[in-house]
């Protein structure tokens, strides 16, 4: 797996994601994250875990590490964590790669928004679950399955005006552990 890593002078200097107060967000901190690939820049998301060590820490690096082993069974719905964020040494959490979005519990939840509009973002989660039922039954990836499912796991990209699917760090997948969820805890 790979790592990024970053002196703690840097990360502090890291500005946080503000996300709408809305938006329950329990595990950890988002922060962007400049990255130079090649000859040009790219922001990405740092998620700043709250917990770094134990077996809930250990579960969380296993399912990110099996996320990115099997990147290439997802397509462009499921942002996949990218690499591990290390600070002096130590893993403080994951990157993503940062999309221009919207929020679908704030979509939802606001009454200027059409309601066919909202009916059209619903079935798109719908073609992505049934996706994931095919690669489950099929075999492709049996073990497979989104945590925590609710509204505000879902974002709809600005770019593509299509449903993605963010926290995938908290699914089911191989041998890993289930962890919480916003409507089963």
């Amino acid at each position: 797996m790979k790592a990024i890593c970053l002196s703690r002078r840097d990360f502090e200097k890291l500005e946080p994601l503000i996300l709408d107060k809305k938006i329950i967000n329990t595990e950890g901190q988002l922060f962007k994250l400049p990255q130079k690939e090649k000859w040009y820049y790219q922001q990405k998301i740092l998620k700043r875990l709250y917990v770094t060590e134990g077996d809930n820490f250990g579960n969380k690096l296993y399912t990110v590490n099996a996320l990115i082993d099997r990147a290439d069974l997802f397509d462009e719905r499921f942002i996949i964590p990218e690499n591990l964020a290390v600070v002096d040494g130590e893993v403080i959490g994951l990157t993503l790669p940062n999309i221009e979005n919207t929020n679908l519990g704030l979509i939802l939840n606001d009454y200027n928004i059409p309601l066919a509009e909202k009916k059209a973002y619903l079935k798109q989660i719908g073609k992505i679950l049934e996706y994931l039922s095919n690669i489950r039954r099929y075999g492709i990836l049996k073990d497979f399955f989104i945590g925590d499912l609710h509204e505000n796991n879902f974002i709809l990209n600005h770019q593509t005006k299509k449903i993605n699917v963010t926290d995938l760090d908290s699914c089911k997948i191989a041998y890993n552990l289930p962890f919480p969820a916003k409507y089963l805890a």
